[in-house]
């Protein structure tokens, strides 16, 4: 996967994660991944 200069760091997507649970439920797609391409399309 390319990485781009607006993707989360490690220290911003624990943030995310404490506020929404990633394993709530089984997702498709990692929610990381969805954070980040919001951000790019942003």
């Amino acid at each position: 996967m390319k990485i781009y200069p607006s993707d989360l760091t490690e220290s911003q997507w624990q943030v995310i994660e404490n506020i929404v649970d990633p394993n709530q439920r089984k997702r498709k797609y990692c929610l990381r991944d969805i954070m980040n391409a919001l951000l790019y399309i942003a």
